[in-house]
C-alpha cells in the first residue's frame, strides 16, 4: 500500500496527511473571448467585469476536476489509518466517483462505488457512457441502486461487509464534502490569491457550481483564514434545493475549521445563487446549453451539463443584469466534469454548425 505524502506548503495545511497526485497549481487564465462576446451583445465596457477562469478541470487525475484537490486529503487521511478499501457514493454520472476510484488506484487500495440512478434519464448514453464507462476501468466493486434506495444505507452495508471480511475500509462521503475534503479548497484559496497577486489584482468574486457544498465551503474558509473575506464566494445552486445547500456548506465550513483546530466561522458567510437549477439536479436548461456553447465557441473550453454549464449561465445572467463593473475581477471556477457531455449527447448533436463533406 502506498504511503501518505505531504506537500510542503505554508500554514495552515503543512502538517496534515495528504497523498499527492493533483497537477497543481492549476492555470488561472483570462476569458477575453467570452468578455468580448458579451460586449457584442449590447453591453457597455463599463458593465462587464474582467473575467478569469481557474482551470481545476486540469488537475490531471482521471480527466481532471475539483475532486482531485479534496481527495488528496481524503486519501491521505485514509492511508494514514491503514485503509485498504475506499467506499464512496454518487450518481450514475458522478465525477466524484470517477476520481475517487482513480485515486484509490493511484494509492494502491481498492474502491467500492455505490452509484444511484438519481436523474430521470434512461438513454443508453446516460446510463452507460461518460463517467459511468470510466468507473468500469477503475472501480473494484460497483453497486447500482434506484432513486428510492438510500445510498448511505447501502454504503454502510458495503463498509460492514468489508470489515467483516477482515479489511480496513474507509468511507468518503458524497463529493468528499466534509472538513477533510474541504482542506483541498483551503489550499486552493491560497493558490488563487498568490496567482492574483502575481497578476496584480484582488479577486472580487469567485463563481462556481455548488451541490454537495464542500468546494464552496473550503474556499470560504480558506479566504477567511487568509484575510480575504472581501472576496465573494458565489455558489450557484445546480439542484434547485438552496436551503439544503446552504446548510451543507455551513456544516462543511465548521468541519474545516475543526480539522484545522480553529474557531468556528461566522454564520452569515454562505452566498447561494438561485435560478439556474431548472427542474433539478442533472436536468438540462436552455440557459445551460447556451452557456456551454458560448464557452466552447469563444474560448475553446468545454463545460458540463450538470455543474459548470449551469454555473456559467448564472454568471452570464448576472453580467447581463449589470451586477458587476469593468473595475471588478471575477473568477469562474471550472470544477471539471466534461465527461458528462457524453451522457447528454442528444442536447448537442444537432447544433447548427456547417459541415462540408468531401465528394467521394
Amino acid at each position: 500500500m502506498a504511503e501518505p505524502q505531504k506537500r510542503t506548503i505554508k500554514s495552515p495545511l503543512q502538517d496534515l496527511d495528504r497523498f499527492l497526485f493533483a497537477h497543481l497549481p492549476t492555470p488561472l487564465e483570462r476569458l477575453d473571448g467570452l468578455r468580448s462576446a458579451l460586449l457584442q451583445q449590447g453591453l457597455k465596457d463599463s458593465e462587464v467585469p474582467q473575467l478569469w477562469i481557474k482551470r481545476d478541470d486540469c488537475t490531471g487525475l482521471a480527466g481532471g476536476g475539483n475532486k482531485a484537490r479534496k481527495l488528496e486529503f481524503s486519501i491521505g487521511h485514509a492511508l494514514a489509518r491503514g485503509a485498504d478499501w475506499i467506499v464512496t457514493m454518487g450518481g450514475i454520472q458522478s465525477n466524484h466517483a470517477r476520481q475517487s476510484a482513480a485515486a484509490a488506484r493511484r494509492a494502491g487500495v481498492k474502491c467500492a462505488l455505490i452509484l444511484q440512478k438519481n436523474v430521470a434519464r434512461t438513454e443508453h448514453d446516460y446510463l452507460q457512457t461518460g463517467n459511468r464507462l470510466i468507473d468500469n476501468l477503475f472501480a473494484d466493486r460497483i453497486v447500482e441502486i434506484g432513486l428510492d434506495t438510500d445510498r448511505n444505507t447501502i454504503a454502510e452495508q458495503v463498509f460492514e461487509e468489508l470489515s467483516a471480511a477482515g479489511h480496513t475500509p474507509y468511507m468518503i462521503p458524497l463529493g468528499a464534502s466534509n472538513g477533510i475534503g474541504g482542506l483541498g479548497y483551503v489550499n486552493a484559496a491560497q493558490e488563487i490569491l498568490e496567482q492574483c497577486a502575481t497578476r496584480q489584482f484582488h479577486p472580487d468574486a469567485i463563481v462556481m457550481a455548488s451541490s454537495s457544498g464542500g468546494t464552496q465551503a473550503g474556499l470560504i474558509a480558506g479566504m477567511r483564514i487568509m484575510n480575504a473575506s472581501n472576496t465573494r464566494i458565489v455558489g450557484v445552486d445546480v439542484d434547485s434545493n438552496p436551503y439544503e445547500l446552504q446548510n451543507a456548506v455551513m456544516d462543511s465550513i465548521r468541519d474545516v475549521y475543526h480539522q484545522l483546530g480553529r474557531r468556528q466561522a461566522d454564520e452569515n458567510v454562505v452566498e447561494v445563487q438561485l435560478g439556474q437549477g431548472g427542474p433539478g439536479y442533472g436536468l438540462p436548461t436552455v440557459e445551460m446549453c447556451e452557456a456551454i456553447q458560448l464557452m466552447a465557441r469563444e474560448e475553446g473550453i468545454l463545460l458540463d451539463p450538470v455543474y459548470t454549464g449551469k454555473a456559467l449561465a448564472a454568471l452570464v445572467s448576472d453580467i447581463r443584469n449589470k451586477t458587476y463593473s469593468d473595475e471588478q475581477h471575477v473568477i469562474f471556477l471550472h470544477t471539471g466534469g466534461t465527461f458528462g457531455l457524453f451522457a447528454y449527447q442528444s442536447l448537442f448533436e444537432n447544433i447548427a454548425t456547417p459541415i462540408q463533406k468531401v465528394p467521394s
